[in-house]
């Protein structure tokens, strides 16, 4: 939740943000609860089966199975650079082709970084589903 909610630039944690993405998490945290004999999820189905089509559904429309794992990419590219002592991170996150880039910056390139962050989001606005981010 915290990651899609970082990459994707919303505050789902706080009930904002896409509904889709909000829906998605719940519906998971429900399937948890229910494997783990806990209370169920408010708003949640208690019917496997109806949940797990849900969660399916779900997972097509927000391209689940090549977010995820770019952005699980783009951590280890930060944690990469993090080493290299890197204070800002660009990142360049390519799902439909599980491409992730990441470029650090040093605390004094605050500048630098910005620009290179307006101009590799112009580079990627024309393929859908690609963003770049500045941690």
């Amino acid at each position: 939740l915290e990651t899609v909610g970082i990459f994707t630039r919303q505050a789902l944690k706080w009930r904002g943000g896409d509904e889709r993405w909000r829906r998605f998490f719940a519906l998971v945290s429900g399937a948890i609860a229910a494997a783990e004999g806990c209370p169920g999820v408010p708003e949640v189905s208690e019917d496997d089966e109806e949940r797990r089509n849900e969660i399916v559904s779900l997972c097509h429309e927000l391209d689940v199975f090549h977010v995820l794992p770019a952005y699980r990419s783009a951590l280890k590219g930060i944690e990469r650079e993090f080493n290299r002592n890197a204070s800002y991170f660009l990142l360049s996150i390519i799902p439909s082709e599980n491409r992730v880039t990441a470029e650090g910056f040093a605390a004094s390139a605050s500048q630098e970084a910005n620009n290179s962050y307006t101009k590799r989001e112009a580079e990627l606005k024309s393929i859908p589903g690609a963003q770049a981010v500045l941690i």
